[in-house]
């Protein structure tokens, strides 16, 4: 009777924090699942760490004989996965618009920020903010970029679409070599290239996604 009681009141095996990526084409979607157990009963919610979007609410859970699903309304996502425990890893596949992808979770553990000795790092001479258009199709579509340095002096982005409804998206990686400018943005599959200009105020470049590619010219914000 012990047994069984300690049994039933054992924590569900996938309760915790959960790593996977998505392979939408030229875009990586990396999600990250938080599920949590009370009184028996599972909770969850999602966040997609390369589209800024954060505590997207799970609506139903379930986790029976080693088979997990879940469902989000608010983005029409459906998820079945099977959990192994020898690994661990939950194998399955994530649905959204009609769309089928394969999506498996890894144990997530988010490391720590350490506290950083000394001073701030400063900002650097293209920290700000950037903008200029693509032409999609004849029509013109705003693109912003927000440069800024973090405390270990390197530097950093997040992209906004106006037009498109869509702001704070995270850029991946940034890399600056020169008058080199390159940033990657792997939610949306897309990598941008340009050339700073002497007066660290324009950037001549292309914006890269779909395998297309487009002329953008950014500017710098006053």
């Amino acid at each position: 009777m012990l047994a069984a009681t300690s049994s039933a009141w054992a924590a569900s095996p996938v309760a915790g924090d959960w790593i996977g990526t998505i392979h939408a084409g030229a875009a990586e979607l990396r999600v990250v699942l938080h599920v949590k157990e009370a009184d028996g009963k599972l909770t969850a919610t999602l966040d997609s760490i390369d589209q800024g979007s954060k505590d997207i609410p799970i609506d139903s859970i379930s986790f029976v004989d080693s088979k997990l699903t879940f469902d989000s309304n608010q983005i029409g996502g459906h998820y079945e996965g099977t959990y192994d425990a020898a690994k661990p890893v939950i194998s399955g596949t994530w649905s959204q618009g009609g769309n089928s992808l394969p999506l498996n979770f890894l144990p997530y553990v988010e490391k720590p920020k350490q506290a950083r000795a000394g001073p701030a790092a400063k900002p650097s001479d293209i920290d700000g903010t950037w903008e200029g258009k693509v032409d999609a199709g004849g029509q013109a579509i705003r693109v912003v970029f927000h440069l800024k340095t973090n405390e270990d002096g390197e530097l950093t982005a997040t992209t906004d679409s106006p037009d498109q409804g869509g702001f704070g998206l995270p850029v991946s990686s940034v890399k600056r070599e020169g008058k080199s400018l390159r940033m990657e943005i792997k939610g949306v599959g897309a990598t941008y290239q340009g050339t700073i200009n002497e007066a660290k105020n324009k950037v001549d470049g292309s914006l890269a996604q779909g395998g297309g590619e487009m002329p953008l010219v950014l500017e710098k914000a006053k």
